[in-house]
């Protein structure tokens, strides 16, 4: 990124100064929380519609509140649509039964091991 506004820059006679700003900080899920979420998960929809994913690098508010508390967070109805990118996905019309029903019995889970 450096390199080519530096380069534009230069192209029109200017200079320019590129400072980087760590804004978020990272979400990192709570093992326990997550797994109690995955398992709440699974025995709503099904193993089958249930996947880990991987790291990313995107920002999230969410962030701030892991730094605070335990907790974990999810992709809910996020179906990829065949050689699409997560953009352009489609959501289920009883997407907000799920999402209620599912906080619902994690919640259930969680007061059941405390």
């Amino acid at each position: 990124m450096r390199e080519v506004a530096t380069g534009v820059a230069s192209a029109l006679r200017a200079s320019i100064k590129i400072e980087f700003e760590m804004s978020y900080p990272p979400s990192v899920c709570d093992p326990e929380m997550a797994e109690q979420l995955a398992a709440s998960s699974r025995s709503l929809v099904g193993a089958e519609s249930v996947f880990e994913s991987r790291p990313e690098n995107g920002r999230e508010d969410f962030s701030f509140v892991l730094q605070k508390v335990p907790g974990a967070m999810l992709w809910l109805g996020v179906k990829k649509r065949s050689g699409r990118s997560r953009s352009r996905c489609t959501l289920p019309p009883s997407i907000s039964t799920i999402g209620a029903a599912l906080g619902s019995s994690t919640l259930a889970g969680l007061r059941s091991t405390t």
